[in-house]
C-alpha cells in the first residue's frame, strides 16, 4: 500500500473497558411517546448573573413537566441597559402520560418566570 504515513493500529480489551462500568447503577428510561412543548424565555439580568446560574435555579424549581433546558441567546447592548444582559432558554416541557395542552403549561411557565424573578430579579424581555 502507498500510505502518506505511517497507519496506527490501536487494540481495545473490551470486557476489561467493561469491568470498569457499573451496569446496575445506569437507569435508562424509555421515551415518551408524547409531544413536546417548547416555550422560549428571554430574561434581561444583571451581567453578573451567570446562565449557570439560572440553568441551576430552574433546573432546582422542581417545575412540573420540565425536560429540557437550553441557553440559545445572549445578548448585551443599550436596549437592555447599562450593567444588564439578555439570556434566552429554550424549555421543553413533556408529560409520559399525555399529550399537554398550551392552557396547561402556559400557568406553569409563568410561575417559573415569577420564581426567577423573585430569586435573582429576572424580568422578561419585552415585557
Amino acid at each position: 500500500f502507498d500510505l502518506p504515513s505511517d497507519p496506527l493500529v490501536v487494540e481495545f480489551d473490551v470486557e476489561a473497558i467493561a469491568s470498569l462500568v457499573e451496569f446496575d447503577s445506569i437507569q435508562v428510561e424509555p421515551p415518551s411517546p408524547f409531544p413536546a412543548i417548547r416555550r422560549d424565555l428571554s430574561l434581561t439580568v444583571p451581567v453578573e448573573t451567570t446562565a449557570n446560574n439560572l440553568l441551576d435555579l430552574i433546573h432546582q424549581s422542581e417545575t412540573p413537566y420540565l425536560e429540557e433546558v437550553t441557553l440559545f441567546d445572549r445578548y448585551l447592548g443599550e436596549q437592555i441597559g447599562e450593567g444588564n444582559q439578555s439570556l434566552g432558554f429554550r424549555v421543553t416541557y413533556r408529560s409520559n402520560e399525555k399529550t399537554l395542552t398550551d392552557e396547561e403549561i402556559k400557568p406553569i411557565h409563568q410561575d417559573l418566570l415569577k420564581s426567577l424573578n423573585e430569586q435573582l430579579g429576572a424580568t422578561q424581555r419585552g415585557m
